[in-house]
């Protein structure tokens, strides 16, 4: 068993059964460990059992740390169901941005026939380079046809690419944003935090990846040096907790605010300037800070 986890454990039992004691005292057994996202309870076996994993926030493929426990369910889950649409989101988003100098693709021509390719950033413009051999031959055969009529004279006019870029789920994407923000706010904040009625939709989202059931994401068009948990200040309509990491703000109500989605649901696109109030910079490991006793008044 991991050393951590049991720490992490353990924290856990004492924050929960600290901030929530008479919901503890329902639960048959000791110590036992809830789940942030799926708010189940579990025994000290679901840990022997491995049944409790440290989770990286957000995802390792996008340079997530262990920060975290979480149930092998909800963690299985998501990997499954957002994490790759997240990283695909990333993968475009870093190569526009000129901070990826490869991506794969596809390529369509005048044929309708399509031939995988390698998209490469070059002297400020892009070069295709094709993967023939990962095509059936025919494909290529095609495209090569559509390339050499292209070179005749006037052959470009209305000669049209299609490129398609390997296809993610954009509501799969945001809803795995929403669960790195969710669960590293966990991690700063604690049960307190985590468990309470204005976050209920946060986590029917969570469950329901398909769904784009309301704002809370802004993506920025260049990633900050830093990720940070912050309280927004102002303007007033993005008054929040706020997950700043890349290029991603990702909005979490404040303590009694069932408002906050409404807001920025009827908040026009567009640039907008954002105060922050205060921070808890970027936790390392779980810290619960509104579950100790000097923090009730939050």
């Amino acid at each position: 068993m991991n050393n951590g986890a049991r720490q992490w454990f353990d924290q856990g039992y004492e924050s929960f059964c600290g901030t929530f004691p008479r919901i503890a005292e329902n639960i048959p057994y000791r110590p036992f460990y809830v789940c942030p996202q799926c708010l189940n309870a579990f025994p000290e076996s679901a840990l022997l059992a491995g049944w409790l994993t440290q989770e990286h926030v957000p995802p390792e493929s996008v340079g997530g740390k262990k920060i975290v426990l979480t149930c092998k369910n909800c963690n299985n889950t998501a990997g499954h169901s957002t994490d790759a649409d997240m990283r695909r989101e990333a993968d475009i988003l870093d190569f526009f941005g000129k901070r990826l100098a490869e991506i794969h693709a596809t390529m369509a021509t005048p044929s309708g026939k399509e031939l995988p390719i390698r998209l490469s950033t070059s002297d400020g413009g892009y070069r295709i380079c094709a993967v023939p051999k990962a095509a059936h031959p025919d494909a290529g055969k095609a495209v090569t046809t559509d390339l050499h009529r292209a070179a005749l004279p006037d052959g470009w006019q209305d000669f049209r690419i299609n490129l398609r870029f390997e296809p993610f789920s954009p509501a799969r994407a945001e809803a795995s944003w929403l669960r790195s923000a969710y669960l590293a706010f966990f991690a700063a904040c604690g049960y307190r935090f985590a468990v309470r009625p204005e976050l209920a939709g946060v986590r029917q989202r969570m469950s329901e990846p398909n769904t784009n059931a309301f704002t809370f994401r802004i993506v920025l068009p260049q990633p900050v040096a830093e990720p940070l948990l912050t309280v927004i200040k102002t303007p007033e309509t993005f008054r929040s907790f706020a997950m700043i990491y890349g290029q991603h703000i990702v909005f979490l109500p404040l303590y009694g605010d069932t408002e906050l989605y409404s807001r920025l649901a009827l908040h026009s696109t567009g640039n907008v300037e954002l105060s922050s109030e205060s921070s808890y910079g970027w936790p390392d490991r779980p810290l619960f800070l509104h579950d100790r006793p000097a923090a009730q008044s939050v």
